[in-house]
Parts: C-alpha cells; sequence; structure tokens
C-alpha cells in the first residue's frame, strides 16, 4: 500500500522494534476507510483507537520477574519481539533469573553490606538480543549479548546490494561476491537475514557473554569473557559467574574492579571455562 510524504516521515518516529506493527495497523485502518494509500489521518485513527499509544513507553517487562532492593536486570526490546534480537530473550532472562535465585544471591548481598543499598552496590544485568545493546550492557555486572557471525558463500551472488544495504556500519562491499571486514564487523546478523541466495550464511549463533561494567567516579567498560552457543552452556557460565560475584561481595571487593584489574584469561580459569 502507497503511504503519503507525511505518514512515512510519522511513522520512522516509531521505536524500530514496533515499527512494522505500526506500519500494519495505520494500513488497516486505510484498507477499512476504502483507501489505498496511508495519510496523516489514517494514523491519527489508528492511535486514537489505542492500537498505536505509547509507542515510545512500552512495557518490557516479564510476568515473574521483578528488580527489588539488590538486584537490577535491564532487558531490551526483543522481550516484545524486536525483528533484531537473535535469541528468546524471555528464555534467557528466566534462566538468568533462575540461576540468581537459586544461588542465593541476593541473601548475600544483604548479609553482607551493613548499610542501605544504594544503586552503584546492586548486582546489575543486562540482556540484549542484538549488538545494538539497547539494555546497556557494557555498564552491567554481568551481561548477555546475542550475536550471528556471517561467512561468505562465493558463487551464489545475484549482486542486489541488499547486504550493503542492511549494514548500518557500511562493512560490506560486493565485487562479484560480498565481501565483509570481518575484524569491524561486530555480529548482528542483518547482511545474514538480507541475503536471498545465501550468498552469505551464518557461521555461528549464540550468546556472548560480558561482565566487569559500572558507570559512576572512575567507570569501567564491559569485558567479552566468553561466547557460548548452547541454552545449556549459558545457564553453566552465568552460575559460575555468579559463584564469582558473590566471592567479591563476601570479601568485600568490587566485582567490576575485580574484573578490571584481571585479563579475561585469568577471570576464565577462576570459573573453570579457559
Amino acid at each position: 500500500m502507497e503511504w503519503s510524504k507525511e505518514a512515512e516521515v510519522r511513522i520512522k518516529k516509531a521505536p524500530f522494534f514496533v515499527k512494522n506493527m505500526a506500519r500494519k495497523k495505520a494500513e488497516e485502518v486505510a484498507k477499512s476507510r476504502g483507501k489505498t494509500r496511508v495519510d496523516i489521518e489514517d494514523i491519527e485513527i489508528a492511535k486514537g483507537s489505542g492500537e498505536l499509544e505509547d509507542l515510545s513507553t512500552m512495557d518490557l517487562a516479564i510476568d515473574g520477574l521483578k528488580n527489588t532492593n539488590f538486584r537490577d536486570m535491564a532487558l531490551c526490546g526483543g522481550i516484545r519481539e524486536c525483528p533484531l534480537t537473535l535469541f528468546n530473550d524471555e528464555e534467557v532472562a528466566r534462566i538468568f533469573d533462575k540461576v540468581i535465585k537459586e544461588e542465593d544471591l541476593e541473601k548475600v548481598i544483604k548479609g553482607a553490606i551493613d548499610e542501605p543499598i544504594l544503586y552503584h552496590k546492586k548486582f546489575k544485568a543486562a540482556i540484549s538480543g542484538c549488538p545494538n545493546s539497547c539494555s546497556h550492557p557494557q555498564i552491567k555486572d554481568i551481561s548477555i549479548v546475542g550475536y550471528s557471525s556471517p561467512k561468505i558463500n562465493d558463487g551464489y551472488c545475484i549482486g542486489c546490494y541488499q547486504c550493503v544495504k542492511s549494514c548500518p556500519e557500511k562493512l560490506v562491499t560486493v565485487d562479484k561476491n560480498p565481501r565483509i571486514d570481518i575484524k569491524e564487523c561486530i555480529d548482528c546478523g542483518r547482511c545474514i537475514r538480507s541475503c536471498p541466495t545465501e550468498s552469505i550464511r551464518e557461521l555461528e549463533k549464540g550468546y556472548r557473554i560480558y561482565i566487569g561494567g559500572r558507570l559512576g567516579r572512575r567507570p569501567h567498560l564491559a569485558k567479552k569473557v566468553v561466547d557460548v552457543k548452547s541454552i545449556q552452556e549459558l545457564e553453566y557460565v552465568l552460575r559460575k559467574l555468579i559463584v564469582l560475584y558473590k566471592q567479591c561481595i563476601i570479601q568485600r571487593k568490587r566485582f567490576s574492579k575485580t574484573v578490571e584489574e584481571s585479563t579475561i584469561e585469568e577471570i576464565q580459569r577462576k570459573i573453570g571455562i579457559h
């Protein structure tokens, strides 16, 4: 269905993870009015009916999972079917929550700190379904980010340039076959999904785990500790990291500082994955 220029400008203001839904609802309104072209009025009618209400304040909560005085888990739009997510966000969140509860993390924090729990002393986690990192995994204690690594399959390219258009980093070129700057690639998987001929295929997909991020007076960006491919591996590594976090709490050490002062190899050895 055609869209007026003004309607196109308006719909682009919707958050990317609900943009497709918003577009569909506006087109349904236009069709119900006997039209073949969407205009501003159709968007306003859809919005007035509640279909497009509060697009910028989407609820990202999961039933049964709550942040507390001792822990804070940030989620991204993957919880509400963001088209960019690379894993089942709710499944990952529930597994993370299960590990936290089984390891009595909140009880350890409460028992070790004899003062009001300020935000910087909370356990902070993030789940981000793709490298867009909308939940700010770089500044959390432990974070999980989805990744999808590309692989070139020579001989299948038809020169449609969809891969070039799909890459926000401008890392893809085409010369008979696609070429990707792998060193700069962040493994978002968009070029893979855009290719109609599998000239770009998925080499590897999974969960990228980051640890040790923080803000404050001396900020530190989280370090990647490991990539895992299965949900079982993810649960295993999360449990090991939570145990290490608890040890830091008991020893009155800040987890992010311990990570900052250690190499990734040292952290891997501590949690038994080296």
